[in-house]
């Protein structure tokens, strides 16, 4: 069961991630050179992308991000969602893994990519829309962790996020992992 029905965001609409939304997504990379590339270059060549593969045992430097999207569709534990434009455009992806600990569920990892955005549309997901979700993970389930890679943008952001919400950082190598609580 999802965590968000199509849900209004600052932004962009979130909308439960189906297989059948694959086509979609080919339907505008067909339309747009770069989006294509974009979604079908291996993520080791793309610099934006490298937390898909540092912060995860799932995906390598030769996948695609297409096929990211593919595989975590495919994974029963992951809850799925496209960021759509007011336009129709999907330009980005969001990926929720929910597990079970000491007989809670809770939210052991979030990963958002987004693609075809303008750097400003990029920071506004980040900025605003990224604790928006986390909000509403925060209500359902009673503690939310994701990781990020050390030197990511985000960072300010989710540590801004975590002061508010009772959040811990922890230093994991090359990343760090937050994690917030309900309440």
């Amino acid at each position: 069961m999802a965590i968000l029905k199509e849900t209004q965001y600052l932004t962009e609409v979130l909308l439960p991630a189906k297989k059948s939304h694959i086509q979609v997504l080919k339907y505008q990379m067909a339309k747009n050179e770069e989006l294509a590339h974009t979604l079908t270059a291996p993520i080791g060549t793309l610099p934006k992308y490298q937390f898909l593969i540092d912060t995860s045992n799932v995906f390598h430097s030769k996948l695609s991000l297409l096929k990211v999207i593919e595989i975590t569709l495919q994974l029963p534990d992951m809850e799925a969602y496209f960021m759509k434009t007011s336009k129709g455009l999907f330009v980005g992806f969001i990926a929720i893994s929910i597990k079970s600990e000491n007989r809670k569920t809770v939210v052991n990892d979030v990963k958002v990519f987004s693609f075809g955005l303008s750097p400003k549309e990029d920071e506004d997901v980040i900025r605003k829309d990224v604790p928006a979700l986390l909000d509403t993970c925060l209500k359902k389930y009673s503690k939310v962790s994701w990781t990020a890679l050390k030197g990511n943008k985000a960072n300010i952001a989710y540590e801004i996020y975590c002061k508010k919400h009772k959040g811990q950082k922890e230093d994991i190598g090359n990343s760090w992992r937050y994690t917030c609580y309900q309440g």
